[in-house]
């Protein structure tokens, strides 16, 4: 099923399994102790048509700030200097720079590379820029 919405296309496949797992139609059964899914859902669900419109629907329902900093940051290119990264935060006001990449990094949308942060994908960078 996620092969036929996804078209194998990897990065698609893991968005598309991050959504159905906070949606609730794929989660892990502690006391099974396996993964459980509802696959009635998952046929019936309607897949973006592509990893883009997944990923910004995504990003739409981040915080402002995050939002924020995927749009700077998709704007600069795909790897950007913390220290740039930083000044250009501070001039959108954002409330704590580090908090928001940090949060970035952890959500799995950049990547930390010494002193340069990574989108990890250029999906995902062009997925910033629609927002």
């Amino acid at each position: 099923i996620l092969f036929h919405k996804t078209l194998g296309n990897p990065l698609f496949l893991r968005k598309l399994l991050e959504s159905l797992i906070e949606e609730g139609s794929l989660h892990f059964s502690i006391p099974r102790r396996r993964w459980t899914w509802n696959t009635d859902r998952i046929q019936r669900m309607k897949v973006s048509d592509g990893v883009v419109e997944l990923l910004t629907k995504q990003i739409c329902t981040l915080s402002k700030d995050l939002q924020t900093v995927l749009k700077i940051a998709s704007c600069i290119g795909g790897s950007i200097d913390k220290s740039t990264m930083d000044l250009l935060l501070k001039d959108a006001q954002i409330r704590s720079p580090t908090v928001a990449i940090s949060e970035a990094i952890k959500k799995g949308f950049f990547i930390e590379m010494e002193s340069k942060i990574n989108f990890v994908h250029d999906k995902v960078q062009q997925a910033g820029e629609c927002v």
